[in-house]
């Protein structure tokens, strides 16, 4: 598996995903998710047909699949930011990166290991244009740094779930 991206469906139309087949390079005729209009995804390379894709299940869990003939139209993550109800689009700063808004207290990991204390409400994370997702934990987003409620900003390289809490406007872990 190789690194991904992390996505925004940017269409109007509700986007079927299909079950991978068991040596995920393609994907079978079983629909086991879909992906709505302003929600969120991953989206991986395979060494098959179809690309791997990652996403919050009807029962709030993680789950991989594929596209099939239908792609949604979409915007990297990063590019798109939540006011709680629907998206916005965001802009980088000056040092081309983009600025989201916890929606409660995360965990964070730096490499695999995750850090002892969660990163609170309302820290503002910083996530470069590319929207890297790991290839090991599809599900977690690379960031280039945060700063805490009241805090000065901290330049340092870790990963947040990205996918955990939710997966639209109103329920995204980073707004």
């Amino acid at each position: 598996m190789y690194n991904g991206r992390a996505f925004v469906n940017t269409s109007d139309r509700k986007v079927p995903v299909y079950q991978l087949t068991k040596n995920e390079i393609d994907i079978t005729n079983k629909q086991i998710g879909t992906i709505y209009p302003n929600e969120c995804f991953g989206m991986h390379a395979s060494e098959g047909n179809v690309s791997f894709i990652v996403f919050r299940n009807s029962s709030g869990g993680i789950s991989r699949g594929g596209f099939g003939s239908v792609n949604p139209d979409y915007t990297p993550y990063c590019e798109r930011k939540s006011n709680g109800k629907t998206l916005e689009k965001n802009l980088p700063d000056g040092a081309g990166l983009y600025s989201h808004t916890l929606s409660k207290n995360m965990n964070w990991y730096v490499g695999t290991h995750k850090q002892s204390t969660p990163l609170p409400k309302g820290t503002i994370i910083k996530i470069k244009s590319s929207c890297t997702t790991g290839a090991d934990y599809p599900s977690r987003i690379f960031c280039a740094g945060y700063r805490k409620p009241g805090g000065k900003d901290v330049v340092k390289e870790f990963c947040i779930d990205f996918l955990t809490v939710g997966s639209m406007p109103s329920n995204r872990a980073l707004l």
